[in-house]
């Protein structure tokens, strides 16, 4: 027999636990309102919206934080709800419309399916079932991950404190990063605000908006260009990879911040693929949002951000002058919040040293093509069909195969773009100052996390039927009819 209050602690942890579930979708669903309302703002008719909005709300939730510190004004549920909640009352019209068509695509993709239990039920149980878990895992398992400690909840505890983003007092303390953005901290000091305090172990639930904007982001960049099946299954093996599992529902991982930037990164390429098959302005806006979630995260992300950006700004140029200051306005507000960070770190000498001015001499020694092959010959070493790692390069070497024999557009310019971060977490392992193989096995994981969700994007995109690259304009069941109307460039 349990003893009665063995059962009474076990019933009341239950307990709590769920209400704690119940304040991080809360949390969540605020995110996705508020993150509605700019991008409705920015397109009205861009289906991926809805996946952005919940980690944009959050973002900007971060933001509010960071301005509020700044100019000395305490951090309570007062001060971090309100501006929120106006500007929700003040664009109601563009928040009810918003969200009405999502329900309304949500709805078609339900309808749409009827007689299909394995494209609609099917995905839809093992989606909710791999979130669901996600959601426990991180409210429940302790936080134990060595730089989710010391870095990324460290911070949140840290400015939780002081109100404000100031890393002063640990300026001297050796692997803070000092240098990482603050956002993904200030997501956690959002949450913590929230539930009425302090939280450390659910701070770990900052990644949460990011776990359902997985899913959602996926399915309705493929849904019409794959199907209904196909969609669903290029989801689930995102979802269920091990790899990313690993920072969202397995203990030993939690708390780091690399599956939120890896989300951010294949939504922004998600968003680049629609406004590339759509050509619309506002599609392009909506991709300049996206990139610059990416660069809120974490600072490898500023450098799809910036190919991103680069993109979008050769489209804009052959728009109208009107598109063209609309645009430009949409990508200072994305980038502004990474920069204006950028510019503190350098000011107060939070600089990283993966790129030190003393380590320069590489480009020039014999030793660099020695580092190339060390890190070429580590990547291959790690590679197993026991893990993640084959599977992936199978996936990878496939989609690059497919894509050459395609030759699409679309497809290419996000191939090319994700190219472009890969060459850079290259060039980063090939001058960084610290020891090679070290910095290899206790990041190459991660850094590989980062991609697994596009690769998976890619994979996908590169095997659709030919002729199909709407990129969600016709017969997509998660896109609603559009209010108005978008010219293209």
């Amino acid at each position: 027999m349990v003893p009665a209050s063995r059962r009474f602690r076990e019933t009341e942890n239950l307990l709590f636990a769920a209400a704690e579930m119940l304040a991080v979708l809360v949390f969540t669903g605020g995110c996705y309102g508020l993150g509605r309302l700019v991008t409705a703002l920015v397109s009205a008719e861009n289906p991926l919206g809805a996946a952005l909005a919940a980690p944009l709300g959050a973002a900007l939730l971060a933001v509010e934080l960071w301005t509020a510190g700044a100019l000395g004004v305490p951090w309570n549920r007062a001060t971090l709800l309100s501006p929120p909640i106006l500007a929700m009352v003040m664009g109601r019209h563009k928040v009810v419309r918003a969200i009405t068509m999502d329900a309304i695509g949500v709805r078609r993709w339900w309808v749409a399916g009827r007689g299909d239990p394995l494209g609609r039920e099917t995905v839809l149980a093992l989606c909710a079932l791999f979130t669901g878990l996600c959601l426990y895992g991180l409210v429940v398992q302790p936080l134990q991950a060595p730089d989710a400690v010391a870095i990324w909840m460290f911070k949140a505890k840290l400015f939780f404190f002081q109100s404000r983003v100031d890393l002063a007092s640990v300026a001297t303390e050796p692997g803070r990063h000092l240098e990482y953005p603050p956002f993904y901290p200030l997501i956690a000091d959002a949450l913590y605000i929230m539930v009425g305090g302090l939280r450390e172990n659910l701070g770990k639930a900052a990644a949460f908006p990011f776990v359902l904007a997985l899913p959602v982001g996926l399915m309705v960049t493929l849904a019409s260009t794959l199907g209904r099946r196909l969609a669903g299954l290029f989801t689930l093996v995102a979802v269920s990879s091990p790899l990313c599992l690993s920072q969202v529902y397995i203990s030993g991982f939690l708390g780091y911040a690399d599956y939120a930037q890896g989300v951010a990164i294949v939504l922004a390429l998600g968003c680049l693929y629609r406004a590339e098959t759509s050509r619309a302005p506002g599609d392009y806006g909506v991709a300049l949002l996206a990139a610059g979630l990416t660069a809120m995260i974490k600072q490898e992300g500023m450098v799809l951000a910036l190919a991103v950006v680069t993109v979008c700004a050769f489209r804009l140029a052959r728009a109208g002058v009107a598109r063209r200051r609309s645009g430009a306005v949409v990508a200072a507000a994305a980038l502004l919040p990474a920069l204006t960070w950028k510019v503190i770190a350098a000011r107060n000498g939070y600089h990283t040293d993966l790129f030190a001015a003393t380590d320069i001499q590489r480009l020039l020694g014999p030793a660099l093509i020695g580092r190339a092959i060390l890190i070429l010959g580590f990547a291959v070493h790690v590679t197993s069909f026991l893990n993640d790692f084959g599977w992936i390069l199978v996936g990878a070497v496939l989609a690059a195969e497919l894509l050459v024999l395609r030759r699409g557009r679309e497809t290419s310019v996000v191939a090319a773009v994700l190219f472009v971060q890969l060459a850079a977490y290259f060039l980063a392992y090939l001058f960084t100052p610290y020891p090679l193989e070290w910095h290899l096995s206790t990041s190459f994981d991660r850094v590989v996390l980062q991609l697994v969700p596009s690769l998976v994007l890619l994979l996908a995109l590169a095997v659709r039927p030919v002729g199909r690259d709407d990129g969600g304009r016709n017969g997509a069941g998660l896109t609603a009819p559009a209010y108005g109307s978008s010219k293209g460039i």
